[in-house]
């Protein structure tokens, strides 16, 4: 399909200082919640890097997009 790919194994993936997650689109709402929560029975969950950032996209956090003047939320 003229794309090329790279695997890697999860012995290479923990030796990672850090792995970074890019999650987009409503379908992946589910998977993300399982990631965060460390679910090991998803191949994301069994990755033992030393540090994740995971950055995702409105649709995959559940949220409503972002609009020009929204103030950002505030803690707790």
């Amino acid at each position: 399909m003229g794309h090329q790919r790279m695997t890697l194994t999860y012995p290479a993936l923990a030796r990672a200082e850090q792995v970074l997650w890019l999650i987009t689109g409503a379908d992946k709402r589910e998977p993300l919640s399982r990631l965060v929560a460390k679910d090991r029975s998803i191949p994301a969950g069994r990755v033992g890097a030393a540090a994740s950032l995971v950055l995702a996209d409105a649709a995959a956090a559940g949220r409503s997009p972002a609009r020009a003047g929204d103030r950002p939320p505030t803690g707790p």
